[in-house]
């Protein structure tokens, strides 16, 4: 068979747009996955109840545990060694990550292990999964990374892998997170935020987003907050995710109010996280971190 240039011009027009969809894959997890394995595993989880704490890996897996549920007084400024606050402020992994990350239909963290490296297009990177959690620790947690090699990563990490023990590698999982929602093509105006705010979320987050603080003498153990703060210097950083427009209003329109959830319109959750989002904040420290 004659091959002559026409042919070979082709051929590599077509390798070279092949090479471009596998690099593109393999940056969007959701897309190599399908790529891989369009099948997806049964939302199971084991039993925390279970655990042997009088095993390492027990020890481990619960600690790990405490750190998502207790993030505060475990890892923060709590902490009573203050050579553990590496969050910088009072809100728990769990504020986000309903549970522990053990909840279906919300930002969840069962398979996180098993999907990651991960490219993450808000920060323009692929991160491992140490990185990932260190993120979360200097940006919604404003505070500073966690040691990769330090006994409290591994745990974080063990717990991950517990939680993830029925998830096989490179498979999606029911009930995995939150879908996006369309975009609003509206005027944002935080005046009108402000007022769907006072109607939706001010009754928990308080006037000025500060939230519903604790009160130790009626309950010493509990944590600082019953309900977390949106803006102040107790809440996340500018640099954090739900400090955008798109995955505050993702995050607001599935999720809140925390129960009534399902009931705000696509308009009412851009227009209400506009106006959390442009509420007083600690910034992100570049240098710092």
């Amino acid at each position: 068979m004659r091959i002559d240039k026409l042919h070979i011009i082709l051929l590599v027009c077509v390798l070279t747009l092949m090479g471009y969809i596998i690099i593109r894959a393999s940056q969007n997890t959701e897309i190599a996955t399908v790529m891989i394995n369009d099948s997806i595993a049964a939302w199971k989880l084991p039993d925390l109840r279970k655990l042997d704490l009088n095993s390492d890996s027990g020890k481990m897996i619960n600690y790990g545990n405490d750190i998502l549920t207790k993030t505060s007084k475990v890892l923060g400024p709590l902490a009573k060694d203050p050579a553990f606050r590496f969050a910088g402020n009072l809100l728990n992994c769990s504020n986000c990550h309903f549970n522990g990350g053990r909840e279906p239909r919300t930002l969840n963290l069962v398979g996180v292990t098993k999907r990651y490296p991960k490219y993450i297009e808000r920060l323009n990177d692929t991160l491992n999964i140490f990185q990932r959690v260190n993120n979360c620790f200097m940006r919604s947690m404003n505070g500073k990374p966690i040691p990769e090699d330090s006994y409290e990563m591994k745990s974080i990490i063990a717990y991950f892998d517990f939680i993830s023990k029925y998830v096989p590698e490179h498979k999606m999982v029911e009930f995995q997170g939150i879908s996006t929602i369309p975009s609003y093509n509206g005027k944002l105006d935080t005046e009108i935020g402000k007022v769907m705010y006072s109607k939706k979320c001010i009754s928990c987050h308080g006037a000025e987003g500060l939230g519903a603080p604790n009160n130790f003498e009626e309950d010493p153990n509990g944590l600082p907050f019953i309900i977390p703060p949106v803006a102040g210097k107790e809440s996340f950083n500018n640099g954090a995710g739900m400090s955008t427009l798109k995955e505050a209003a993702t995050f607001i329109y599935h999720e809140m109010p925390y129960n009534d959830r399902g009931t705000l319109t696509v308009e009412e959750a851009y227009q209400i996280a506009n106006y959390v989002i442009s509420l007083p904040r600690p910034n992100f420290n570049h240098t710092k971190n």
